[in-house]
């Protein structure tokens, strides 16, 4: 399958955002009390231009790698584009979601400086206050600086940037390895961003809204920098303020009359939880696209939310299910408007046995076809091209959204590291071939046995893996599920239910159905769940959510940061 011929872009997100800096739009903040701050893109660029003199005075030079721990909000704008205009490149990198998990954060932080090479560190506010015994320990070149003294400098600089230089380091997260980073040039940043704005059509008039991260794929790429790009007004809305409350996203499509908005199938669903009363007056008829990234049971997910959101005016029709990939971060496909709710049921059994599409119960949601300027092809193990109907590893090859990568690999393909088919001229993924279940011969995908589960009073999150040796057996299904927090469900009635969903879903029975609290799974920075990862502590016994957090613990990590910030500066 080949997308549609690529308008590339002659220039660099740069020329973007001076272009952008010479019209009315720009960007709106929107915090967890909802209020709002609204900077137009010429005042990003003075900032962004600041921020440059700052890194130039902070000795920071062409192609040095700056390390961005912060949240979204103004201070990450300037550090970001402040990076680009001082030459060197920007590696965001995910703040500390669970103050509980900080000791496993404080890990993967140390490990994601190290692999990136980061000559500088830069934070802000509380989280700042929690990085010192990481940077004392990595001690980056240039040490590590406060976002707030990227606002203050005195001078402005624009150094220049070309299509064939390091533009971005990006972490990928795969569900079963260690996050690994990986480099964008700018051409390929450009072309990555012209590809989603041929593909949505985006125009003039219209308003993106986002509460994804602004460090990951999605977030960054797919909002963030597709909005400067374009440009188009720009809606930011807290993701933490978000997880909290996912209808906030909502009441601010609402307000600002938002006629974009993206994200994962299950962020979606959990709106689908708010109370009426905090949706007064929240009118959604300005949508015309809801870009939801499939993952398990999208089909299921995207209905229910079309349902809950029609009488507010939503347009069923809106919702579009892309597909991305985890390693490299790209957007690889998008449907049309309305083929989120059109799934494609098929037997389950014979496509994990067989691999042959047939008719059956199992939903498959279709991703459309590949972006401007990707190529995806469906081949078998030996790499023959396969037909139509036929289950078999995903290949893609994407020159322009991919240059100077190291994934470009023989020919310029790559293996994406899942498995799919292609009917009615629709791509459809199954799954990834290192988190297929193996049951009496045949490969299910995980979500045949979570899909089943999704929405059960008690769960908040479901994990279908192989039962591992030394405890596993041919069949063996492990289900690894996290209760939720204050649900009411017995542990035992719940189990009981798990097992009779599963069994009626798939006429098989998990040989293995483990209850855990709250946060014991562990997840991608981006919020995925990682299955190999949890099998694998499941195994090793280390499967616990995160410590309690009062404020004396949090003292006490403070205090220790700080004391690695003063020995830092003594050692120069």
């Amino acid at each position: 399958m080949r997308g549609p011929p690529l308008t590339k872009p002659a220039g660099t997100l740069v020329d973007a955002l001076v272009h952008a800096a010479g019209g009315r739009l720009g960007v709106t903040f929107v915090t967890e009390d909802e209020q709002e701050r609204f900077l137009p893109w010429s005042e990003v660029l003075v900032r962004a231009r600041r921020a440059a003199a700052a890194y130039a005075q902070a000795g920071v030079r062409p192609g040095d790698r700056v390390a961005l721990v912060l949240r979204t909000g103004p201070a990450y704008l300037d550090a970001f584009l402040g990076a680009w205009l001082a030459a060197a490149v920007p590696v965001p990198l995910p703040s500390p979601s669970q103050l509980g998990h900080l000791e496993e954060y404080g890990v993967a932080l140390e490990r994601m400086l190290t692999g990136s090479g980061a000559a500088l560190l830069v934070s802000g506010g509380a989280t700042l206050q929690l990085l010192g015994r990481v940077a004392g320990r990595v001690r980056p070149r240039l040490g590590w600086l406060d976002a707030a003294a990227l606002e203050v400098a005195p001078a402005r600089i624009q150094r220049e940037v070309e299509p064939r230089h390091t533009g971005l380091v990006q972490f990928a997260w795969g569900p079963t390895t260690a996050p690994r980073p990986v480099d964008f040039t700018h051409g390929a940043l450009a072309a990555q961003v012209a590809a989603r704005v041929q593909a949505l059509r985006l125009g003039d008039d219209d308003v993106l809204v986002s509460w994804l991260s602004v460090v990951h794929d999605s977030g960054l790429v797919g909002c963030l920098l597709t909005a400067l790009a374009r440009p188009l007004s720009l809606v930011l809305v807290s993701r933490e303020a978000v997880a909290a409350r996912p209808v906030l996203a909502l009441r601010a499509v609402a307000r600002h009359r938002g006629t974009v908005m993206v994200g994962p199938a299950s962020a979606l669903d959990r709106a689908t939880l708010a109370a009426d009363t905090e949706l007064e007056r929240c009118d959604l008829s300005s949508l015309r696209l809801v870009v939801a990234r499939t993952e398990p049971g999208a089909t299921g997910l995207l209905r229910r939310f079309a349902d809950r959101f029609a009488p507010f005016g939503l347009d069923p029709q809106a919702l579009v299910p892309a597909w991305g990939l985890a390693e490299p971060p790209l957007l690889a496909s998008a449907g049309e408007r309305g083929q989120g709710l059109a799934a494609l049921g098929v037997d389950a059994g014979r496509l994990a046995r067989d691999g042959l599409v047939a008719p059956g119960a199992r939903l498959v949601t279709p991703v459309g076809r590949p972006l401007p300027g990707v190529e995806v092809d469906v081949r078998d193990a030996a790499g023959r091209p396969l037909p139509e109907g036929r289950l078999g590893q995903l290949w893609l090859r994407a020159p322009d959204l991919l240059e100077g990568s190291e994934h470009l690999g023989h020919h310029g393909w790559l293996d994406t590291g899942e498995v799919g088919f292609v009917v009615g001229g629709a791509l459809h993924v199954h799954g990834r071939r290192d988190e297929l279940v193996p049951v009496h011969g045949a490969l299910h995908a995980p979500d045949e046995f979570e899909a089943p589960l999704l929405g059960l009073s008690g769960l908040q999150a479901v994990v279908a893996a192989p039962l591992p040796a030394p405890r596993g057996q041919e069949g063996g299904l492990l289900l690894l599920v996290e209760r939720f927090e204050g649900g009411q469900a017995a542990p035992a009635a719940l189990e009981s239910e798990v097992r009779r969903l599963v069994l009626d879903a798939t006429g098989l029975s998990p040989a293995v159905v483990e209850l855990l609290p709250q946060g014991a799974l562990p997840r991608t920075g981006s919020g995925r769940l990682r299955r190999g990862e949890a099998a694998r502590r499941w195994l090793a016994g280390r499967l616990t959510p995160a410590r309690a957090v009062n404020p004396v613990r949090l003292a006490y990590h403070a205090a220790r940061s700080q004391l690695a910030y003063a020995r830092l500066r003594l050692r120069g």
